[in-house]
């Protein structure tokens, strides 16, 4: 287990294989998107930047629309910004991905995926500056068309990227 500075605890068999970000970095990144990470997210990419959880798998706890508890939900990584990271382990290259800058508001970026077409996101802007949600998009194989500009997919996981990461847990069940 690898513990930073900023209390980021890298859970034993989880890949964290990027360097930490540099402050520059992190400023590119802010840059390109127009909007300032919170302060917590910062402090993630500036000490872990980024996992891979294959095996074991991550997962968190979830609750259904109207607060019952669901399964947890699975996160099979987090972006890195790290020069070094392949596209599709690189935060800034899936934003595009699923055209999900068309089919959510513009304050949300993707900060982490699943094995599927879901994905992890957050938000950059108020009213909900700072919190993470379970993106499960539209329009995906039979379902319906995809709709524009909507919140309507996503799903609060979170309240803050601190508290997002304090709820991961390795899965007990790793098949």
């Amino acid at each position: 287990m690898r513990t930073s500075n900023s209390g980021f605890i890298v859970p034993e068999g989880v890949e964290h294989p990027w360097k930490p970000a540099t402050e520059q970095e992190v400023r590119e990144v802010e840059s390109k998107l127009g909007m300032p990470l919170p302060d917590d997210y910062r402090g993630f990419l500036k000490t872990v930047n980024g996992v891979w959880a294959v095996s074991p798998m991550l997962e968190i706890p979830m609750k259904t629309r109207n607060g019952e508890d669901d399964e947890p939900w699975v996160v099979g990584k987090l972006y890195s910004i790290s020069k070094d990271a392949e596209e599709h382990d690189f935060l800034l290259s899936h934003q595009q991905a699923y055209q999900f800058d068309q089919r959510v508001p513009k304050r949300f970026i993707i900060i982490g995926g699943t094995f599927g077409t879901d994905q992890i996101c957050m938000s950059l802007a108020e009213p909900d500056r700072g919190k993470v949600f379970y993106w499960v998009p539209s329009g995906e194989g039979n379902e319906e068309p995809w709709e524009e500009n909507t919140t309507k997919y996503l799903w609060p996981a979170a309240s803050s990227f601190r508290e997002f990461w304090s709820k991961l847990r390795v899965a007990k069940d790793d098949e």
